[in-house]
């Protein structure tokens, strides 16, 4: 057997527990003893350099726990890891900062239930005739944090398709690791003065409402089928087929689309045109069809997305739709205007601002703030005409706006709460498109980005 397949992996509270505790409890045993050997010495201890480091010296078996956990763990450890640490506060940063280069690990090195035991899981799920026409794979392509997708094959017709399937029990994991997540968090909150506890607490409620809706593989397959629609005859977007009839509310049937990886040597070499095409088509995908689709990927990670080259084009591959949101009308009008402001000229620092509203939420201070970064953003492409992404592209404005944010902080004049549910997860999305555009390297003339956005497509009632 694979090293990394079990036959049970640790969905129930009971283990869960278990394997938490061995993490969390032998930091906390050994500050209470150096409690009591210093005040038997009375001697004075550094409460949170000792926990740090504590914490430090565990991070190996964090992240190797992460992997066997699955659930809500494994998203933590997974979210951790996509985050950009010169956007966090400098003290938060140093905690988080060594678990973020080891949690990169979990997208290949995770662990996966072992083939008899994936076998027992669908002989459960699907009827014995649909699951007959089917010969699967026992080792899995990807394991993820709530299933594992293998390949298989239909005999009938000799279609090569993927199978999404949903751990065992991992609903009630992923309960039993909100409460642990948000025990933990509160934890970190009072070690470290730059996490605000209240903060923390509406994104886990947040992130826990989105987990609830990837949890849901009928309304994914919903989504998955109109946006294949939408994008049946477009010659430079893919999004697999469905195949409803061997799917179910824990098992997502689709067409496999084999492809390459942004960060793959052979896209790498590409010519900066063709790595501009594909930017091109993930801002077309991620920012103008939304008002066409009504949906929008507010998990825009490199795994969700896939290259194909055909006839020396590459064309875009969209997977994973679960996380994808459906857009309010207040969030179309946003991206509206914000079109809008973009078409400007010159561009207006304040119009780009206001085009989501989101200065009610804000303290005149944090207003300021970001106004100076989007003006200092603005008078970059206005000088160079055009719209760089290369890795460090934002670096100079990124420090500047964290050490105004320490300041603010410690002047507690540091606002932002209350922002709209769906314009923070579509931020999201745009944090993960960053990380994209720096990989594929390449520039955007601003003329060529304004008459994009001139040309853009409009919302069709029933065209998805």
């Amino acid at each position: 057997m694979n090293q990394k397949s079990r036959s049970k992996l640790k969905t129930s509270s009971f283990d869960r527990m278990v394997a938490f505790s061995k993490i969390a409890a032998a930091p906390a045993a050994k500050l209470a003893a150096a409690k009591m050997v210093n005040q038997l010495r009375r001697d004075s201890i550094d409460e949170k350099a000792l926990m740090e480091r504590e914490v430090a010296q565990r991070l190996d078996q964090f992240v190797s726990e992460l992997s066997r956990l699955k659930g809500g763990m494994m998203k933590f450890g997974q979210l951790i890891s996509t985050l950009d640490p010169e956007s966090l506060p400098l003290d938060l940063r140093n905690v988080l900062d060594p678990i973020v280069e080891k949690s990169r690990i979990l997208a290949d090195d995770s662990m996966y239930l072992d083939g008899n035991s994936i076998e027992k899981v669908l002989r459960r799920r699907l009827p014995k005739d649909l699951l007959d026409d089917l010969e699967v794979e026992e080792e899995p392509m990807k394991a993820a944090s709530i299933g594992q997708v293998h390949r298989a094959v239909i005999k009938k017709t000799g279609e090569t398709i993927c199978l999404k399937i949903q751990y065992p029990e991992i609903k009630k994991a992923i309960a039993f690791d909100m409460k642990i997540l948000k025990n933990t968090l509160g934890t970190l909150a009072r070690i470290h003065p730059a996490v605000d506890a209240k903060a923390m607490d509406a994104l886990l409620f947040e992130w826990h409402q989105l987990i609830i809706k990837e949890l849901d593989y009928q309304r994914e397959l919903r989504i998955q089928n109109k946006l294949y629609s939408f994008y049946e005859r477009d010659p430079l977007v893919m999004v697999p087929k469905v195949y409803p009839q061997y799917s179910t509310p824990s098992i997502l049937a689709m067409e496999y689309i084999p492809s390459l990886s942004f960060d793959d040597p052979s896209i790498k070499v590409l010519s900066h045109e063709k790595r501009a095409d594909l930017g091109r088509l993930c801002m077309k995908t991620f920012l103008f069809d939304p008002l066409a689709t009504g949906y929008s990927q507010s998990d825009a990670h490199m795994g969700n997305y896939g290259v194909v080259v055909k006839h020396d084009e590459p064309v875009l591959v969209l997977y994973d739709f679960g996380a994808y949101i459906h857009l309010d009308k207040g969030l179309k009008e946003s991206l509206k205007r914000l079109f809008n402001a973009l078409q400007t000229k010159p561009l207006n620092p304040r119009d780009l601002m206001d085009a989501f509203s989101v200065s009610p939420y804000l303290s005149h201070e944090m207003d300021q703030l970001i106004y100076d970064t989007v003006s200092q953003a603005v008078s970059e492409v206005e000088r160079e005409q055009r719209i760089d992404f290369y890795p460090g592209f934002d670096k100079d404005i990124t420090r500047s706006h964290i050490e105004r944010i320490e300041n603010l902080k410690r002047d507690r004049k540091l606002s932002f709460k209350g922002i709209p549910r769906q314009l923070t997860l579509f931020s999201r999305g745009l944090q993960g498109f960053k990380q994209i555009f720096v990989t594929l390297r390449f520039s955007i003339p601003l003329i060529e980005l304004q008459e994009s956005l001139a040309k853009r497509p409009v919302q069709q009632e029933g065209s998805v």
